[in-house]
């Protein structure tokens, strides 16, 4: 919920899709140079963000988020043993999350005889979003894909994920 509304209420993606960046100070000759923790940035396609750490009761943590063709996932992954893993299983969950969104049909447009209409006034056709328009959730799980006798049983305490995707939108 956090990256949702980073991503809704901020600008934070002008930050957090840069790879590495010089900051000119006064004081010294050289420039201090910022390099993103994100490895994943320019080795996903889409990816733009968000926020790296590491705390040892969480262990290496990412949040990321994905852009492509106009629809946005955001992936947090917790608990990793090491950055390499943990960026793996976001770089792998973030292809399955996309590979599981239904395909969104091409708009029409209105043929130039027809009487468009602004909604709100009598006679406007537009309907009401629903909850399912709003947020699209995709719910996968490893043990699912697999039959459960060739599971080894290191997945069987795995979470299932659930993807939250932001449908495409003006931001207000």
């Amino acid at each position: 919920m956090l990256c949702q509304y980073l991503l809704r209420e901020t600008d934070v993606i002008k930050y957090t899709s840069i790879r590495t960046r010089p900051f000119g100070t006064s004081v010294r000759a050289a420039p201090v140079v910022m390099n993103n923790h994100n490895h994943l940035l320019g080795k996903v396609a889409g990816l733009d963000g968000l926020k790296t750490g590491f705390t040892n009761g969480a262990g290496f943590c990412l949040a990321a988020t994905v852009e492509r063709q106009g629809r946005r996932l955001i992936v947090v992954a917790m608990g990793s043993s090491d950055s390499k893993t943990r960026d793996f299983k976001v770089a792998e969950l973030i292809e399955r999350g996309f590979a599981a969104l239904p395909v969104v049909p091409a708009i029409k447009t209105a043929a130039p005889s027809a009487k468009l209409v602004s909604p709100g006034k009598p006679g406007a056709q537009t309907p009401a979003p629903t909850a399912k328009d709003l947020i699209a959730t995709v719910k996968t799980d490893k043990s699912l894909a697999v039959p459960a006798a060739t599971v080894p049983a290191s997945t069987a305490q795995e979470p299932v994920v659930t993807f939250r995707v932001i449908p495409p939108g003006k931001k207000t």
